[in-house]
């Protein structure tokens, strides 16, 4: 079974949770798990063609198990006499041919139209599964990603306090340059 959900709903999720470039956090609608899966499901294609093919064989198992078409047989023996088109032939035959199917044959094609369908609602299932389970993966994604995006802008900011009080207390006397250089190690290192 191809799998084609990863990119689009890793973008999805990022478009619904992360803020774009120039917006802050509030501006972003959120959505919560549930949402997101269930939107995630709602007008897949790959969905519809898998529910799609288990109606189609809902319908494949039960036709089979009718009788099949009539044969109609025409057989004309002997030699013609005259010239005549149709005569002079000693015997002409028509038959109808009709096969009934033995009810054990029958029973064996319900079993098989039944695995089939059974086939095809396991695939649909699995299918669902595969799609919610990327959606949860990209959905913690996007949150480890959120949470990881506000400790940085906490440590930005905590290194900013630092270097402020470093300076203030060089101003005071209180610290050696040195400190002044670590504080601003530090507070770049909380950029990068």
């Amino acid at each position: 079974m191809r799998r084609a959900f990863g990119l689009p709903t890793l973008l999805l999720a990022g478009v619904l949770t992360l803020p774009l470039a120039g917006e802050s956090r509030a501006q972003v609608a959120a959505i919560n798990l549930d949402e997101a899966v269930e939107l995630a499901l709602s007008g897949r294609p790959e969905l519809a063609g898998a529910a799609a093919f288990v109606d189609a064989e809902r319908a494949r198992r039960l036709l089979g198990l009718g009788l099949t078409g009539p044969t109609v047989a025409f057989s004309r023996e002997g030699i013609a006499t005259s010239s005549a088109p149709g005569s002079g032939f000693g015997e002409q035959k028509v038959g109808v041919l009709q096969e009934i199917p033995f009810p054990m044959a029958l029973r064996g094609a319900l079993r098989v139209g039944s695995a089939s369908v059974g086939l095809a609602e396991a695939n649909l299932t699995v299918l669902r599964a595969e799609i919610r389970e990327a959606v949860r993966s990209a959905y913690v994604d996007a949150l480890y990603a959120q949470e990881l995006l506000a400790l940085r802008e906490r440590a930005v900011d905590l290194g900013t306090q630092l270097l402020e009080s470093v300076e203030a207390r060089i101003e005071v006397g209180e610290a050696a340059e040195i400190d002044l250089l670590k504080a601003q190690l530090q507070e770049a290192e909380a950029r990068d």
